[in-house]
């Protein structure tokens, strides 16, 4: 009985002290609170009006899935994804996999992108050249 007890000792010790190092994970984690990326109106502007309306649903909503916009811009979904997704290539949005049990899969859920602004900023840059590149200037 003496070494089970020690080992009980043992992983008790162990689980103690996973238990700290994960409460000062989550001290570090909600002390760096990354605020959501500001948008200008020139850079709201800049956007293509398509992705500007899928945009502003998210921004609304917080967060949303891709049938959730559709729902509300009236687009098809798969038309909504893509947007989506170029707003997250762009560095506007973010996205994650929830798992949904009523679907029986991983479904992606877009939120509003909490990142350096650079990012986007070379994004619209570089959008911008190409756009003056092939209307010949």
């Amino acid at each position: 009985m003496s070494a089970y007890s020690e080992l009980v000792k043992r992983l008790i010790h162990e689980l103690h002290a996973i238990d700290v190092r994960l409460s000062k994970l989550e001290e570090v984690t909600l002390a760096r609170n990354p605020q959501p990326i500001t948008v200008s109106e020139p850079e709201l502007l800049a956007m293509p009006d398509h992705l500007r309306k899928t945009f502003i649903v998210v921004s609304k909503t917080g967060r949303a899935t891709a049938f959730e916009v559709s729902l509300r811009t009236g687009r098809a979904r798969a038309c909504e994804s893509s947007c989506l997704n170029q707003l997250v290539n762009m560095g506007f949005l973010e996205k994650r996999l929830e798992p949904r049990t009523e679907v029986g899969r991983n479904v992606a859920v877009f939120g509003i992108a909490r990142r350096d602004m650079r990012r986007v900023q070379e994004n619209l840059i570089t959008q911008n050249a190409f756009a003056h590149l092939s209307n010949g200037e």
